[in-house]
C-alpha cells in the first residue's frame, strides 16, 4: 500500500528544493528532529521525487542524504531504498533525483 506523507514530508514539500541546496539550510529545517525514523525519510524522499512545484530548482539530494543520514546514524540507508519501489513513486521531471 502507498505510504501516507509525514508532516515532515509535508514541510520539506511546501518549502520546496531551494531549501535543499545547501546542508546549512537543512540542518536549520530538521533542528527540531533528532533520530528520524526510516519511514519518515523514505517518505521524505517520496515527497521530493513526486514534488511539481513552480520553482525550477532540483533538489539536492546528496545534501538531503547526508543532512538527513546526520540526525539519525542508525538508519539503514540500503533498506529505505529498497522501499523507495512505491506504486505511487512518479518523478515529476528527468532531473527530480538531480544531485546539483
Amino acid at each position: 500500500p502507498p505510504i501516507p506523507q509525514s508532516p515532515l514530508a509535508s514541510m520539506i514539500t511546501e518549502l520546496g528544493p531551494t531549501v535543499t541546496q545547501s546542508p546549512q539550510s537543512l540542518n536549520q529545517v530538521f533542528a527540531n528532529y533528532n533520530n528520524i525514523d526510516e519511514t519518515a525519510i523514505l517518505q521524505v524522499f517520496l515527497a521530493a521525487a513526486n514534488y511539481q512545484g513552480k520553482d525550477s530548482a532540483n533538489w539536492n539530494f546528496d545534501n538531503l542524504v547526508k543532512v538527513l543520514i546526520d540526525k539519525s546514524p542508525n538508519v539503514r540507508l540500503h533498506e529505505i531504498i529498497k522501499r523507495l519501489d512505491q506504486p505511487d513513486l512518479k518523478f515529476s521531471s528527468p532531473q527530480s533525483l538531480s544531485t546539483t
